[in-house]
């Protein structure tokens, strides 16, 4: 019985420990396979890719870092063979840079709406026309007043909630 749990225990580790990376090399291939699409899946790394051109391109990488070339000579090799929207992080130019900055334009302009509606909305709440100023105020017993308006009824809140929906 206890042969039977370690084996239990053992084995998986055994299996992943087989199963991960075993050098600066691998890991290099791994990195530079999750930086590029794969050309023929949509949405998917070259590192999550089960395409034949993935598992080429997977192919490709490693004999070329077996060559000694770099990252960067690596990625300018699949740019210049693709285009750059095989890069999954595309650079910070030209025209990519509204993909870098667009989402933060975006919160900014829809907080300074946010802010611009609040503001428009404290200043008129406070203010009354001069006819209701006049006006008497309205009972305590919840009947409306002669502006029209009820005291306490829960008149005013429904009609703001409806205002607003």
């Amino acid at each position: 019985m206890i042969v039977l749990a370690l084996t239990l225990v053992i084995a998986p580790w055994i299996a992943l420990q087989a199963g991960t990376e075993t050098g600066p090399l691998e890991r290099e291939a791994r990195a530079i396979e999750r930086s590029l699409r794969c050309p023929v899946c949509e949405g998917q790394s070259v590192a999550d890719s089960n395409s034949s051109v993935a598992l080429e391109m997977r192919e490709e990488i490693r004999e070329m870092l077996a060559q000694g070339k770099t990252r960067d000579e690596i990625l300018q090799y699949y740019v210049n063979r693709y285009g750059e929207w095989i890069l999954y992080m595309p650079p910070p130019r030209g025209v990519f840079l509204l993909g870098w900055f667009l989402p933060f334009l975006a919160v900014a302009a829809g907080g300074w709406v946010v802010y611009r509606w609040l503001r428009a909305r404290a200043g008129t709440e406070g203010t009354r026309s001069p006819a209701s100023a006049r006006a008497a105020p309205a009972p305590e017993d919840g009947t409306p007043g002669e502006d029209g308006e009820g005291a306490g009824d829960g008149v005013d809140w429904q009609r703001e909630l409806s205002r607003w929906m």
